[in-house]
């Protein structure tokens, strides 16, 4: 720890005054009159720019140009020459300024002056900050203990995202833990196994005619909402059907709605597939395994085996082949015991419903079945590949569209030294495989356990990037503890969030209008997106990536040798020289128009395979589970949580973000989220809709307004997430906190839709 005097400490009062009070009172922002901002020598009084860059705000990589006049970004708008939005931005990009002119931005490093959560502050400057950072680091390395590392990093692609893995590998870290296990891990997962590629599908929405939603992800916040939104803004939309336990108020444009049970997911996806295969409706040409064995001798992955075998009660466990001899496969499974009258209890869709919607899907051509990633799991995501690929809309105009399986950067072979060996052996500390990426097969919701537990070895160093677990994951009082058990905790966060308020040092990154990258949005593009700076940075960030780059050359050794670039500009140039071109070429295309294509046949597998066909799926091997019932019982807690991120949702949540609490779709008080419950369990409990209600979890008990919605199913509860007091959300005032962190035991992905909860009337 650096040494400060009173006297330093009193010359920076001022300004960490502000950081420790969540810079109150704040300005107002609607105010015409603006706080200085830096700007460069000699600017030109009225002088106006635009620059292109890319939307930071969720996942879906939307090309965006800003308006900068005299040094100050004033307006953000999409991207004309962007294949992905093609000129179109949501509000969440519109969002982008307050982000940047954030009144809480944190003003340069920091380290905590007093105990943890006091939110005191100490300055420090990038020098003695990295060699802080590097000194602890070198001691576990010194200690033979590399593996004591551990980053939570929320980036899930790009060249970040690419250096830390490469760092801690260089380290001796295997535990790079990311958010996938509460997220899209489990599309991921089923895309890895089915496809061979574990980036995630696109969706060919303006091409389709009709379009199966399995959540409400592509009609509010996931990166796919922009291309439904393309889509129905044409003239001939697709028609739309959502199953899911809630239809938002903001999907107007919705045709059918099917109140789908929780967890009903696979079931109904399963149910349609048999009434395809029943009534020979099937494009059984996409599957691979169909007909032949898999490459080490299996069985055919889809093949009927087994024929008489009586069928087992629920889901059970599926797979593409018979584990045992007696033992159903696939096929057999899905004849047996997904007939829609079976499945009519679980999924809440009446069967001779889910019947008309598979002969809709086989008729109404090109059709498509899109999954939200964000809330399915393992089983649900498997089998919506496996419809799309029945339908014979793998690949094809108006079908679901794969990757084509590269992703730069690409910085070829790291040689390791023998701490590092022997810390990668030891094993990843969330109990996941540190031979598959980290990001599809993260455990993140048993890394508070391991931490308390220090098992199976302690964490002594916990990075965060991007990630504020004590606010956004299930358990969150459990994440303050584990918080609390790690010596050195770091935050990467511009702003002091609830785990940044936590943490030892504060190494406060660039905002996305302030730094350069280069990123693959992915989702069925093959294309890159140049991400750089509109303004000066207004306070003293760095870039994180500079700073992997920095405490590699500290540490030295083979650490330095296996990330030797100067800068991070020189680190993301490396990782594309591999791409069809050279990398001159691609940032030519990047500067000129802010995103570039990957030609035709080059760098894409799915196309350049001379003689194979396209759209293959493998379905041999794929295990499919049973989704659980909610924990609980249901006397006690009868109500379902079914959480979700509404149309104003951005990267971190909105509640720091004015203009997105403020959306008119959102129907609620712009400040207090509110609970969505239906009519008919309103009239029974009294309540009416704006009443203050007490909503309790065997996790927490959290005071909101109910909103009365007739898009909810009864016997479920919408739970806004994203949401929530600011600066800092405490129990009661973070939605989040009533989840419970139920999670698939083999994959680690967390249930969405397994708490249940009990509300009543405040007072």
């Amino acid at each position: 720890m650096a040494s400060f005097g009173r006297r330093t400490f009193l010359g920076s009062a001022g300004l960490l005054a502000s950081a420790a009070a969540g810079c109150r009172p704040r300005p107002d922002a609607y105010s015409i009159e603006k706080p200085p901002v830096p700007v460069p020598p000699n600017l030109r009084v009225g002088s106006e720019t635009q620059v292109l860059s890319t939307c930071g705000l969720c996942a879906a990589g939307c090309g965006i140009r800003v308006r900068v006049v005299e040094g100050r970004a004033v307006k953000v708008e999409g991207n004309p020459n962007s294949p992905i939005n093609r000129g179109r931005l949501c509000a969440r990009g519109q969002a982008a300024l307050e982000l940047l002119y954030h009144p809480d931005r944190v003003p340069g490093p920091l380290c905590r002056a007093g105990a943890r959560g006091e939110n005191r502050w100490l300055p420090l400057s990038w020098d003695e900050a990295i060699a802080r950072l590097a000194a602890e680091l070198g001691q576990l390395r010194a200690a033979g203990e590399p593996q004591s590392l551990v980053l939570l990093d929320g980036e899930e692609r790009g060249t970040t995202h690419g250096l830390w893995a490469r760092f801690l590998r260089a380290f001796g870290s295997p535990n790079h833990v990311g958010h996938g296990a509460t997220g899209t891990g489990a599309m991921a997962r089923a895309m890895a196994a089915m496809t061979g590629s574990a980036s995630l599908p696109g969706y060919d929405f303006e091409n389709a005619r009709l379009v199966l939603l399995l959540g409400t992800g592509a009609l509010e916040s996931s990166p796919q909402a922009m291309h439904l939104a393309r889509a129905v803004a044409r003239g001939a939309r697709p028609r739309l059907v959502c199953a899911w336990p809630r239809l938002p108020p903001s999907a107007v444009l919705v045709d059918e709605w099917l109140p789908l049970a929780p967890n009903g997911q696979a079931a109904l996806l399963l149910a349609l597939a048999h009434v395809l295969l029943r009534e020979s409706l099937a494009d059984e040409s996409g599957l691979r395994g169909f007909v032949e064995g898999g490459s080490r001798g299996e069985p055919a992955g889809f093949a009927s085996a087994s024929r008489g075998v009586p069928s087992r009660e629920g889901m059970g466990t599926l797979s593409g082949f018979p584990s045992k001899s007696n033992q159903p496969g696939l096929r057999d499974r899905l004849m047996a015991d997904f007939a829609p009258a079976q499945v009519e209890a679980r999924t809440g869709v009446p069967a001779r419903r889910i019947e008309r919607l598979a002969r809709e899907l086989a008729a109404i051509r090109p059709s498509l079945v899109a999954v939200d990633a964000a809330t399915s799991d393992d089983t649900a995501a498997a089998a919506g590949l496996l419809l799309d690929a029945l339908l014979g809309s793998l690949d094809t105009a108006g079908g679901m569209r794969r990757d084509g399986g590269w992703e730069p950067p690409d910085w070829g072979k790291l040689t390791l030294d023998a701490t590092a060996e022997r810390g990668l052996r030891a094993g990843a500390i969330d109990g996941r495989n540190p031979a598959r990426p980290a990001f599809e097969a993260s455990r993140i919701l048993s890394l508070p356990d391991a931490l308390l537990a220090g098992k199976p070895y302690p964490a002594k160093v916990l990075l965060l990037a991007y990630s504020n677990p004590a606010y956004s994951k299930p358990g969150g009082r459990r994440w303050l503890d584990a918080l609390a058990k790690v010596p050195l905790v770091v935050s990467f966060s511009p702003l002091l969030d609830e785990s940044a308020r936590f943490a030892d040092l504060v190494l406060p990154d660039h905002t996305f209008l302030e730094g350069w990258d280069v990123i693959a949005p992915g989702r069925g593009t093959r294309v890159l997106s140049v991400r750089q700076p509109a303004v000066r940075p207004l306070g003293n960030s760095m870039a994180t990536g500079e700073v992997v780059l920095r405490l590699a050359a500290t540490l030295g050794g083979k650490v330095a040798e296996g990330l030797p670039w100067p800068g991070y500009r020189a680190a993301v140039e490396a990782g594309l020289a591999n791409l069809p071109g050279g990398v001159a070429k691609v940032m030519d295309a990047l500067e000129a128009e802010g995103s570039w294509v990957a030609p035709p046949g080059e760098a894409a597998p799915l196309e350049s395979r001379a003689g194979e066909k396209q759209g293959l799926l493998n379905v041999s091997g794929v295990l499919l589970g049973d989704a659980p019932a909610a924990e609980g019982d249901p006397a006690i807690w009868p109500f379902v949580l079914v959480p979700f991120r509404g149309p104003g949702y951005a990267e971190g949540g909105m509640r720091h973000l004015p203009w997105l609490c403020e959306m008119p779709l959102l129907g609620q008080d712009p400040w207090q989220p509110s609970i969505e419950i239906s009519p008919l369990d309103a009239r029974e409990l009294g309540v009416a809709d704006g009443d203050q209600v007490l909503v309790e979890s065997s996790q927490a008990r959290v005071a909101m307004p109910a909103r009365v919605h007739a898009g909810i199913r009864a016997g479920v509860l919408g739970l806004p997430l994203g949401g929530g007091a600011w600066p800092v959300a405490g129990e009661k005032d973070n939605p989040s906190s009533l989840l419970a962190s139920l999670a698939d035991a083999k994959t680690g992905q967390w249930f969405a839709c397994a708490t249940r909860a009990r509300l009543r009337k405040a007072g």
